[in-house]
């Protein structure tokens, strides 16, 4: 195999925490779109469209270095859907997550001398600098209104993702 056992087993995990935040953020879209929030509903189909993106980029890199993919179930994840800051802040920390495990990957990449590994991560790392970036001001945004519909509505009508 051209990676590591232990590599794998990383870009395995990825793959399903891919999945997972792709069926999430659809399942907050669903939500948003059903009580009148058509384009933050918008942003979180197109969140996890990216998502989905993601985990076909890791099975990719994973088939063109002829290693065998395999993937796992996908665990359900329970949102907090009871606020709007709620979930933004969700979204927030699966980014953060998210970022987290890819670095991860990066180092064990290194640990490994996988130089190969590492460059192909390397773009997933300033993907998520960007995800991170665009997930703070969802928060900041949506909490500057205080859960006032009437401001988040207007929002909504205005957000340009």
């Amino acid at each position: 195999m051209l990676i590591t056992e232990k590599l794998y087993e990383l870009f395995k995990n990825q793959i399903v925490h891919e999945n997972q935040n792709s069926i999430i953020y659809k399942n907050v879209s669903a939500y948003l779109q059903r009580i009148g929030l058509k384009n933050l509903g918008a942003f979180f189909t197109k969140q996890s469209s990216d998502e989905t993106g993601h985990r076909d980029l890791l099975i990719d890199y994973l088939t063109d270095i002829n290693v065998p993919v395999l993937i796992d179930d996908v665990p359900y994840v329970n949102v907090d859907m009871s606020s709007l800051s709620s979930i933004a802040h969700f979204a927030l920390n699966r980014e953060i997550e998210t970022t987290n495990r890819i670095k991860a990957m990066c180092v064990q990449a290194l640990d490994d001398e996988d130089i190969l590994t590492y460059e192909f991560l390397l773009s997933f790392i300033k993907e998520q600098r960007e995800e991170i970036a665009v997930s703070q001001d969802l928060v900041d945004n949506i909490d500057d209104m205080n859960s006032d519909m009437g401001l988040i509505r207007l929002f909504d009508q205005n957000y340009e993702f």
